[in-house]
């Protein structure tokens, strides 16, 4: 066992040093030139479903011609030919049949999302970008001990099936598990029989027994779900902290949710600078791109030669643009076309470019997780950097959020109203409730303009609550575990007084 910990990094620095060349891309120029090959390769498949002819493509020469003949479609619109191809159908938005849907309820929507998942883009993205982010943190951190049985991750589970063709239909994760070579589980910490276990309130308690007497080194995964994990095994060890637990921790793989107003807690079970955070930015749609560098604030690396050709929407002006044309600080909409055969798909993501040359990318909202009803732009980004904040500043203990309209009515200003979730309970919650407006003010000019006076946008309301009751939404939502996300802002408050219903 030990010596599969000192070889693993080495023998896999070599594996990719021999098979992938130049792991990354290291210029613009780089990533365009890779986007450029991918879009001729899919736009040849393109032309030969059946979605393209009953679309009415045009056929030219210039690739991008071919592709933006196509309107851009968001899930609602793509949804009949998906089904068509859940029920059995073959070569309708990608050759042949597709067996395996990534089941995402997102985090804007209550209805759960089928997205078709093909073998070719668990290969070329979903396998391909987390084996290349491996290998750039292990390439970073020469000294890094990960080895295998040492890396905790929490699948998700295979939920729905489609008898008579056989289709599956489940978390992402548990698509990858179901499909990756066998040694790729070498490096997981749990068991099989642990990983099948598809009540997450069953699986829990199995997860902290094992967890309590294995050699932890990693945790990847949804940042929400590991944080709980992290949590209750150190309390059922009786430990003061995770690395008493876990001597040998060095990194967690967190995507899913911004890791910004978990951080302060996450220091507090995992006391050390020598931690290290990698941010990774995958959906059920893909895997987009991942931290490469061990700033924080750096972004991350768009993954331009794995499967997906981007295009991005000027949420302004609703121009689009391929990555030629993208300018830094800007944010746009993500629009993909990928190797499972979502054409020009509107991702619902906004992104910004935080590096220009190689891109970086970071997520900063979701075009309908925002608050936005009388131009205030609130976007989740600016609220989980000012939880950040004055979890810092005020030493408070945010755990969970989400935030939603207050409409005006005749003899009352409009106004947001949030619920949020402590640790431990502020004493003076007034105080809390100004020190979270002055932060939202302090990053964003738009709410601060509309903010000024009360004139427009009155005092946050705030329902203060104590920890454990997103869970228990959650839990009565069936929706606890895998991929599953809290939704963190919407103008239509249906989460809002879901959540006060039960406080009441």
């Amino acid at each position: 066992m030990g010596l599969s910990h000192v070889l693993f990094p080495d023998m896999y620095r070599a594996y990719y040093k021999m098979y992938r060349g130049d792991l990354l891309p290291k210029t613009k120029d780089t990533q365009i030139s890779a986007q450029h090959r991918l879009l001729k390769e899919i736009v040849f498949v393109l032309g030969n479903v059946k979605y393209s002819k009953e679309n009415n493509i045009i056929f030219s020469d210039d690739p991008i011609k071919v592709l933006q003949s196509l309107s851009v479609r968001s899930y609602e619109e793509i949804y009949p030919w998906i089904e068509r191809v859940w029920n059995g159908e073959d070569n309708v938005l990608w050759m042949g049949k597709t067996k395996w849907f990534a089941k995402s309820s997102g985090t804007t929507n209550a209805r759960s999302k089928y997205i078709p998942i093909s073998l070719e883009s668990l290969e070329q993205n979903h396998f391909l970008g987390g084996r290349d982010m491996l290998a750039s943190y292990l390439d970073k951190n020469p000294n890094s001990k990960l080895g295998f049985d040492s890396v905790l991750t929490v699948s998700g589970s295979i939920q729905d099936r489609h008898v008579e063709n056989g289709n599956c239909a489940g978390d992402v994760s548990a698509i990858m598990d179901a499909n990756s070579p066998w040694w790729t589980t070498l490096s997981k910490a749990l068991p099989k029989n642990i990983l099948e276990i598809r009540s997450w309130e069953e699986r829990l308690p199995k997860v902290l027994d094992f967890a309590k007497n294995a050699d932890i080194k990693a945790f990847a995964g949804v940042t929400s779900w590991i944080q709980i994990i992290i949590k209750e095994a150190v309390k059922k060890a009786g430990k003061k902290n995770a690395l008493e637990l876990w001597p040998n921790l060095e990194v967690f793989f967190h995507g899913g949710v911004n890791i910004k107003p978990y951080l302060n807690e996450l220091r507090n079970l995992i006391p050390t600078d020598k931690f290290k955070y990698v941010e990774v930015y995958n959906a059920s749609e893909g895997f987009f791109a991942f931290q490469d560098l061990d700033d924080v604030d750096s972004g991350m690396l768009l993954l331009s030669g794995h499967g997906i050709f981007y295009e991005f929407r000027d949420l302004n002006s609703n121009k689009i643009y391929t990555l030629e044309d993208v300018e830094l600080n800007k944010k746009y909409e993500l629009i993909i076309s990928n190797v499972s055969g979502l054409w020009r798909y509107a991702l619902g993501d906004v992104i910004e470019i935080v590096n220009s040359d190689p891109i970086r990318i970071k997520v900063v909202g979701r075009t309908k997780a925002v608050l936005n009803t009388y131009g205030e732009e609130l976007m989740v980004g600016n609220v989980d950097e000012a939880i950040k904040n004055i979890n810092q500043k005020h030493n408070y203990s945010i755990l969970e959020y989400t935030g939603t309209t207050i409409y005006k009515k005749e003899n009352q200003n409009g106004g947001h109203e949030w619920v949020i979730e402590f640790d431990n309970l502020p004493e003076n919650r007034e105080e809390f409730i100004k020190n979270f407006d002055h932060e939202l003010r302090a990053l964003n000019s738009d709410y601060d303009a509309k903010r000024k006076s009360d004139i427009i946008l009155g005092l946050p309301v705030i329902h203060i609550v104590e920890r454990g009751t997103f869970y228990k939404w959650m839990k009565d939502r069936n929706k606890l575990g895998g991929q599953n996300k809290i939704p963190r802002l919407s103008e239509n408050r249906e989460y809002v007084e879901d959540i006060l219903e039960i406080l009441r």
